[in-house]
């Protein structure tokens, strides 16, 4: 992989799944090294954090010395505990990181993605100050017929979403 150009695979223009994940990939890769932009990498480092607190928490269960009789509050405890760092790793997956792309520091700015159903377009939509700006993009027109995504092309609407106010 070159330090200034993305390398992505061929993907096949009808796998909407293959497309949108390229798509991701290019847009982190514009807003990193061509608008030398700074990730912000909260969300993923904050799933990171609680599946590591949850695997703990089933090993303190698993291996407590003492058998089930005496260990009941412990297990309470560790279910309890369990319940709550899942059901906030899930309220992030399903609510804040649905669609999710990229997030940028400074300027705060969050990048959620999504294929339009039923038709060959994207969708960038921008959050900046608590308002939304979001733009679709004729997917054919941003990957070549072998399927490479052109990054110029897709830059220049990246571009033209950041600039929009």
């Amino acid at each position: 992989m070159g330090k200034n150009k993305l390398t992505v695979p061929k993907v096949s223009l009808y796998n909407p799944v293959e497309l949108k994940k390229v798509l991701d990939l290019g847009l982190e890769e514009i807003l990193k090294t061509q608008l030398k932009y700074d990730i912000d990498y909260w969300y993923s480092n904050t799933i990171i954090v609680c599946s590591v607190i949850c695997s703990f928490l089933g090993a303190l269960a698993w291996w407590y010395p003492k058998p089930w009789p005496e260990s009941y509050w412990h297990i309470v405890a560790i279910i309890i505990i369990y319940i709550i760092v899942d059901g906030y790793l899930t309220y992030i997956m399903w609510f804040k990181h649905s669609g999710f792309a990229v997030a940028i520091k400074k300027p705060k700015i969050e990048f959620y993605s999504a294929m339009i159903s039923y038709t060959p377009y994207f969708q960038i939509i921008m959050r900046k100050d608590k308002k939304e700006y979001s733009i679709e993009i004729e997917v054919n027109k941003v990957f070549d017929s072998e399927g490479k995504l052109l990054l110029p092309l897709y830059q220049g609407y990246v571009e033209k979403l950041i600039n929009f106010e």
